[in-house]
């Protein structure tokens, strides 16, 4: 979604040289950018960055869509024969005209943890586990330091700046943080200012059991009591 979006605003006329997908093991997307290779995977491996765990990513039929400027007939056919075999291998061209604007990374558990660490350690940054994954990957494409860039802004001498989009708070993550970290860090947090007064006040909230929820008719009228239930709790 992230990448769409960016991909949008880059042909609107927003300035972005490059655009980085930093995915974990479920790593379609990076076989698609390196690759040109759009298989769906026989099995989801789970990670401690789970809601990256994308075997279908329905956002590039977006990316597609632009890429082949607009071509519907193109983009309809690949999806067709994606959804018929669940694998869609890009013709060469068009994995070079891909790659002109995207790139990525594959970043396993170890090295979100690492870059984890390495944000918190060095820039007093706790990033939740989906974030840490971008880090690892901005890191890996650019190295430690903002590179000068090749073009547009360079002959002002600007340096070109790296944006990395953050995901979620990271009270939502206790036990990745808690891998990445430790036990004591993470109840440091938890337990310090910084830790969001919303989020400590749900976990603070009286638990309610429920039974599983019996049909009502439809399921709009099932959704209806459900929701009516949990709004009652909550008033």
């Amino acid at each position: 979604g992230n990448l769409a979006a960016g991909f949008m605003a880059k042909r609107m006329g927003l300035p972005l040289r490059r655009l980085v997908a930093g995915v974990n093991s479920n790593d379609i997307t990076h076989r698609t950018f390196t690759a040109g290779e759009f298989h769906r995977s026989d099995h989801m491996e789970k990670t401690l960055s789970d809601a990256i765990n994308i075997q279908v990513p329905y956002n590039m039929e977006r990316i597609f869509y632009y890429l082949t400027g607009e071509d519907e007939a193109i983009v309809t056919a690949w999806m067709h024969e994606m959804d018929r075999s669940g694998r869609l291998t890009l013709p060469a061209p068009w994995l070079k005209k891909l790659q002109e604007v995207f790139d990525s990374r594959r970043i396993d558990d170890d090295a979100m943890c690492a870059a984890l660490r390495r944000a918190a350690d060095e820039h007093n940054y706790l990033a939740d586990p989906h974030t840490a994954v971008a880090l690892s990957a901005a890191w890996a494409v650019y190295g430690d330091e903002v590179r000068p860039p090749t073009e547009g802004v360079a002959a002002a001498g600007v340096a070109a700046p790296v944006v990395v989009l953050a995901t979620a708070s990271p009270c939502k993550f206790e036990a990745s943080l808690t891998a990445a970290l430790g036990s004591a860090r993470w109840r440091a947090y938890a337990e310090g200012p910084d830790f969001p007064v919303a989020a400590r006040q749900v976990l603070a909230a009286k638990e309610h059991a429920f039974a599983k929820l019996a049909g009502r008719g439809s399921v709009e009228a099932s959704q209806a009591a459900w929701e009516a239930e949990v709004r009652g709790w909550l008033d």
